[in-house]
């Protein structure tokens, strides 16, 4: 029998349930592809690494339950920074999490405004909040909003007012972007950079998570879940933007670019087989994606670049100038390139997973990031302690900032009481 190239392919054993076994077939996967799929020593060995970090997190809060398996509601270990934390220099996996909520949040209270009374409308966000469902990392905490705007979807969406009230029911304490979202020399206030890296998150889940059905597979979500092609997602994409997208020039160009089919060879290279057993096409839609942003970035600096004028002559965009734009480059990625110049597609594809789809095997830098859900924690008391810490200090610097000034002043009104005795007694 001739093995098949992929993802899973069926025996002819049978179990003792007298249910087909599926034996893993993995061929052309990265390590974080294996890391989400059932069936792979990768993804058993992130199981356990979970339920590790579980058992002595639990065990250090003084909490005991079952760590045998988890859905994606009940995730025990959540990665949320949207606290703001004092004196702390932000990991880039702490950096995308906070730029990917918070263009999220934004883009979604924004683009409410533009309105949802119409079908079409609902359709395109009811899709999209299905999409981020299956496409973002499980244990981010962004994930209750979304949860919650599509449990309670027709209530939301009765009106823009309700929209916002369940939105605003999940505040973020920390209101600006990373310092990677925020170049000033642009004048960028860091909402286009996060969305960007949220396209990209998007499109990495689709290939990672392969449209949800790895979820599904391994009973982190309903298997009444919603399952996203490749082609499918990206049409997601575009009608989200088409809708609640405010920027208006950039959503025009993003839909002229998408709906011509030559742009990016759309239309033939993403599949929309959602059952899809050839890991190169489910990569396809971030190779696809990376591509659209590349062809953005150039067309602004040519833009750019054309409104300026030496010596009164408009200049002229240069291939030099346009490849300033293009990312990677050679000094971040030497590997995505071939010898004869053209992208090494494999190695593009693991650089935007370095980026943009850290890996689950977490260092000492990314625990920090876990917090237990609904358990107290023996370290709740810091915040408290530290809030006293600060008052104290506080008072202590007033009380003696305000003894030393009280000091000068007594002086100076005994002094001034003095002169007006001795001048009284002259007269």
């Amino acid at each position: 029998m001739k093995k098949r190239q992929g993802y899973l392919r069926k025996d002819d054993r049978k179990n003792k349930q007298g249910s087909t076994i599926e034996k893993a077939s993995f061929g052309d996967m990265t390590k974080g592809m294996k890391q989400y799929t059932p069936g792979t020593k990768e993804f058993q060995d992130r199981n356990k690494s979970i339920n590790i970090r579980v058992r002595k997190g639990r065990r250090k809060n003084k909490f005991h339950g079952r760590t045998k398996t988890f859905t994606k509601a009940s995730f025990p270990l959540r990665k949320d920074v949207t606290k703001a934390k004092w004196m702390k220099t932000m990991s880039n996996e702490e950096e995308l999490i906070l730029d990917v909520t918070l263009s999220l949040i934004t883009g979604l209270s924004a683009g409410m405004m533009m309105g949802i009374e119409d079908v079409t409308s609902k359709a395109a966000m009811k899709d999209w909040l299905d999409l981020l469902s299956v496409s973002l990392p499980p244990e981010w905490n962004i994930h209750k909003l979304i949860d919650s705007l599509r449990m309670n979807f027709e209530d939301a969406t009765k009106s823009k007012a309700r929209f916002q009230e369940i939105v605003k029911s999940y505040p973020i304490a920390r209101k600006g972007w990373s310092r990677s979202c925020q170049n000033r020399k642009l004048g960028s206030e860091g909402f286009s950079c996060g969305f960007w890296k949220l396209l990209h998150v998007i499109t990495l889940g689709v290939a990672e998570q392969r449209g949800g059905r790895n979820l599904i597979d391994s009973g982190m979500m309903s298997p009444t879940t919603v399952v996203f092609s490749p082609s499918t997602a990206a049409d997601t994409i575009r009608n989200y933007m088409d809708k609640f997208f405010t920027c208006r020039p950039c959503r025009e160009h993003f839909l002229q670019t998408y709906d011509d089919c030559k742009n990016n060879r759309r239309c033939k290279r993403l599949t929309t087989n959602k059952k899809s057993e050839i890991p190169a096409e489910w990569k396809e839609i971030s190779l696809w994606l990376w591509e659209f942003h590349n062809d953005v970035s150039v067309r602004l600096i040519g833009e750019r670049i054309s409104k300026t004028f030496t010596r009164g002559v408009k200049n002229t965009p240069t291939a030099s100038d346009e490849v300033v734009g293009i990312w990677p480059n050679v000094n971040s990625c030497i590997l995505c390139f071939q010898e004869s110049g053209k992208w090494n597609d494999a190695e593009v594809f693991r650089f935007l997973e370095r980026n943009y789809w850290p890996d689950s095997e977490t260092d000492p830098l990314t625990d920090k990031l876990l917090k237990f859900e609904s358990e107290g924690t023996s370290e709740s008391w810091m915040p408290w302690f530290g809030a006293f810490l600060f008052v104290w200090i506080m008072y202590k610097l007033m009380a003696i900032q305000s003894h030393t000034i009280r000091q000068p002043l007594v002086s100076a009104r005994l002094l001034y009481c003095r002169g007006i005795e001795k001048k009284m007694r002259v007269v």
